[in-house]
């Protein structure tokens, strides 16, 4: 079993955005580049193996850092601020469809949480196929 990892604070998944110009419908995807890095990030761990087939199980943990002003929580706490954890969760399965799979609707069983960690924000996750 391969252990992912970003090294990227965690990043919720945003809302494309269409213009209301009714003679050109143009989208507007403003996380385009986040999604190109952490995809070539994966790309490169995955390396040249087989995509997953599904039913799939991810297990993923959002490591979120600690800010100087919040003398409260420690490394390990869970963290229960923005940015929602199904936010993401859609950002990651996103930037693996056509990676690590063909599509993220092969996902059938998710475990997730948000920790706070010291140093930089980062995620971890594993992709299991289940039997």
């Amino acid at each position: 079993m391969i252990i992912y990892r970003l090294n990227y604070d965690p990043i919720a998944l945003a809302r494309i955005r269409i213009s209301r110009n009714p003679h050109c419908r143009r989208v507007f995807d403003s996380q385009k580049t986040e999604k190109l890095v952490c995809g070539i990030s994966l790309q490169n761990q995955h390396g040249t193996r087989e995509l997953y087939q599904g039913p799939l199980k991810l297990t993923a943990t959002f490591h979120f850092r600690i800010k100087k002003s919040n003398k409260k929580v420690k490394p390990g706490d869970p963290h229960f601020y923005k940015p929602d954890l199904d936010n993401v969760i859609k950002f990651l399965c996103d930037i693996a469809n056509g990676i690590l799979f063909h599509d993220d609707s092969r996902v059938s069983e998710i475990i997730a949480n948000k920790v706070w960690t010291d140093g930089d924000g980062y995620t971890t996750f594993t992709i299991e196929e289940i039997k």
